[in-house]
């Protein structure tokens, strides 16, 4: 799968002026007016070291990379991408018998 955004419910507080998926317990507590509304939320990897991070309700980052400092975003899945080795059962193997097989459909 490659879900790059998606549309989420989003908190926003009328003090604080922040923005989350869930309530903060500190606008509870304190009675802050919150407001409830959609949103989108974006999905990026820093080209240099490969740091994950995601936005909401922003067309790129707005800040550095955390592991780095770069500012140089790229956008990538919701979805780490596989690392290490592959199963035996997903490796491809041409075997004589297929090769020989295919020449039927020639």
């Amino acid at each position: 799968m490659d879900i790059k955004e998606m549309k989420i419910t989003v908190y926003i507080c009328g003090i604080c002026s922040s923005t989350t998926q869930k309530q903060l317990p500190k606008c509870v507590e304190e009675g802050h007016p919150v407001r409830k509304g959609p949103s989108v939320k974006r999905f990026f990897k820093c080209e240099h070291c490969q740091q994950r991070t995601d936005v909401i309700g922003l067309p790129y980052p707005d800040h550095g990379c955390g592991k780095c400092g770069k500012i140089s975003w790229k956008k990538c899945s919701m979805y780490h991408e596989k690392k290490g080795p592959k199963l035996e059962s997903e490796k491809l193997v041409v075997r004589v018998e297929d090769v020989g097989a295919l020449d039927q459909f020639k």
